[in-house]
């Protein structure tokens, strides 16, 4: 049942039960023909033959191999075909051991070779482009969250960056596995919105999530935060990107100064729009229905990223099923809804985050099925040159310190007692610690 619980025999008795077998080879066959008539008949026989195998060899482990995964290779085959393969099969592996067991049944079943995949990395002001995935970067000023945390790009995780970038391309959604600590799951994804351009929302689960704060929950209205939040909707349909930033350093706090304020963007917006909007201040208090970070970010078209997903309770995740399929949707009918279709803008993206050593453990297979899954290893081979950009951030200019904080980091990693973020603390105590020498032997 994918752990969910299983109905009563009292409510099950009032039914009649149909039971659905599992797809053969011939039908996953027929369907990946008729979508995808582009893949000749061979090739898509050696990728059947693969299919099957992994189902024998995985059999009783905690992956569930099936048509969502031959259909997603399918359409990434005009590219690389092995790098359709290594995004959907090896990327979601958690062990090594896992991965190099795959890459051998890869070339056992479809006699096709490994090729290595070069990853090259190119941005100017119009486009990004990580491996063979392009982007048309949509604001040369970065995001706010730039401002407050330092944007470095190392090496090590082009890898990681280019599997998420394709993904993003071809509008899957994603879910990051892997240590809550020191994976940068959500580092990751901010660091490409930055690159982007694109503006990225953050909505943490937990155990006390229910679907009305998933989807929206009735708040006392406050004219204010209306105002700031039809706004935001007004920017998105009417202003360019680049063209100007209108409500970052606004404080919507006083209702005469917003009033005051709005008349004066009938420069930028229609103005029957913002006479509609300020005759909301003359209503008396009531509640409404506030829509979620997830369905503003369905209809603004921003990236959202669901934090530790498997927190939440499964029943309540189970309701983003629909919005995880291809084309997918999302039926509202919460807050006198309705059964209101949204269909979400066509730069929105969803991004799921979780530690599966943490919460509920893995979240339920036919979300996990939906969703191209990614794992972020804790240990990375930090390359020599991010080393040094890590210490040189950290405001260790000198190269000999650098060189000897290295060499410590290579000493204690091999003796498996060390991570990354303990050298830089090092590197931080060095630097106070030297400050601190040279004001005592100034001032003695």
């Amino acid at each position: 049942m994918s752990g969910r619980k299983g109905l009563p025999k009292s409510f099950l008795n009032r039914f009649t039960k149909i039971y659905f077998s599992i797809l053969e080879r011939i039908d996953l066959k027929i369907i990946c023909q008729q979508l995808y008539e582009n893949i000749p008949e061979n090739i898509l026989d050696k990728m059947l033959n693969f299919n099957e195998k992994l189902q024998e060899e995985f059999n009783n482990n905690q992956w569930d191999f099936n048509l969502r995964d031959l259909l997603k290779w399918c359409e990434m085959f005009n590219e690389n075909n092995f790098q359709g393969f290594d995004l959907i099969y090896i990327k979601r592996m958690r062990t090594k051991k896992d991965q190099d067991h795959i890459k051998q049944l890869y070339q056992q079943t479809t006699e096709w070779n490994i090729q290595p995949i070069e990853i090259d990395f190119k941005i100017n002001s119009k486009i990004l482009q990580i491996g063979s995935t392009k982007w048309s970067r949509e604001s040369i000023r970065l995001p706010t969250l730039s401002l407050t945390h330092p944007l470095l790009l190392m090496r090590h995780q082009l890898d990681q960056l280019s599997s998420i970038l394709k993904c993003l391309s071809l509008s899957w959604p994603i879910l990051l596995v892997g240590p809550s600590s020191h994976s940068s799951k959500s580092t990751l994804i901010h660091l490409l919105s930055c690159l982007c351009g694109h503006q990225c929302q953050v909505f943490e689960l937990n155990s006390s999530i229910d679907t009305n704060e998933l989807l929206g929950n009735y708040e006392q209205f406050n004219f204010q935060q209306y105002a700031k939040y039809q706004l935001d909707f007004l920017k998105q349909k009417y202003i360019l990107n680049n063209q100007i930033d209108l409500f970052n350093q606004f404080n919507y706090q006083n209702k005469e100064i917003t009033i005051d304020y709005l008349n004066q963007l009938k420069q930028y917006f229609p103005s029957d729009e913002i006479d509609q909007l300020i005759l909301k201040s003359n209503e008396e208090q009531h509640f409404i229905w506030i829509e979620s970070i997830l369905i503003r970010s369905m209809r603004q078209g921003d990236w959202l990223i669901l934090e530790n997903v498997n927190t939440c309770s499964l029943s309540v995740l189970d309701r983003l099923n629909s919005l995880l399929e291809p084309n997918g949707e999302l039926i509202l009918n919460e807050g006198g809804g309705q059964g209101q279709v949204i269909k979400p803008h066509q730069n929105f993206r969803l991004i799921l985050t979780m530690d599966p050593k943490q919460g509920n453990g893995e979240i339920s297979r036919a979300m996990r099925n939906r969703c191209c899954e990614i794992y972020i290893h804790d240990q990375q081979q930090f390359n020599y040159y991010d080393l040094k950009e890590l210490i040189h951030a950290c405001q260790i200019y000198q190269t000999k310190q650098q060189e000897h904080f290295i060499q410590i980091h290579q000493i204690l990693s091999q003796k498996g007692i060390l991570t990354i973020s303990i050298v830089i603390r090092l590197g931080i105590l060095a630097f106070f610690s030297e400050e601190n020498i040279k004001t005592n032997s100034e001032r003695y």
